[in-house]
């Protein structure tokens, strides 16, 4: 699987070297893996070297959180 959630503004994420701006985020999961990858994507529309793993039986939970917030 691989999936792009593009936003309607840039936001900001931090990598090692400082602050950058993203306009969205790129999901990667293969299909031997139980983690799904998350990578910031920059303004420049790059993949970024930052990466968050979820575990996929803890998306549900990563969900519900998600909806308590909005």
């Amino acid at each position: 699987m691989n999936e792009k959630l593009m936003f309607k503004d840039w936001v900001k994420f931090e990598g090692r070297n400082g602050y950058f701006k993203s306009i969205g985020l790129k999901l990667t999961k293969f299909d031997k893996d139980d983690v799904l990858n998350i990578y910031p994507i920059t303004s420049k529309n790059n993949v970024a070297k930052c990466l968050i793993e979820i575990p996929v039986e803890e998306i549900d939970n990563l969900i519900e959180i998600l909806k308590k917030i909005k």
